[in-house]
């Protein structure tokens, strides 16, 4: 086998297997990529993120899918949560309100009752002078 034919068989070697080196490194880094556009849109607070391929990156996938569901439905329980804070704090300012008018009332009855207890020994003090 003559040095040229062996430098051809090298070099077809090399070629093929760059080939196949690219294609390899396309078959892997496509779905991450997808993986990782997928990623940067939860990031942007879109959690409706979808299903990719079936492999481990799929699994990894799924994984994902399953946070972002989970996260999903977090927000809609605190949102659930500060929706009842606020109708419990409406309540209570309501009621706050409401005693607040009763204490006064209740506070001015007491002004009454102690005002006619002060009159009483001057009516008594008239009544007994005539």
């Amino acid at each position: 086998m003559s040095h040229a034919q062996r430098l051809r068989e090298v070099l077809v070697v090399l070629v093929l297997g760059s080939v196949v080196i690219v294609l390899f490194a396309q078959h892997i880094s496509g779905p991450i990529k997808k993986i990782t556009k997928a990623v940067d849109e939860v990031a942007l607070g879109n959690l409706n993120v979808q299903e990719l391929n079936r492999d481990e990156i799929g699994q990894l996938n799924d994984s994902f899918r399953i946070m972002t569901k989970n996260v999903n439905e977090l927000i809609g329980s605190v949102k659930d949560s500060a929706d009842v804070v606020l109708s419990s704090s409406q309540v209570l300012e309501n009621i706050v309100f409401d005693t607040t008018i009763s204490i006064n009332e209740v506070a001015v009855s007491v002004e009454e009752i102690a005002r006619s207890s002060n009159d009483q020994p001057m009516r008594r003090k008239t009544a007994w002078s005539r």
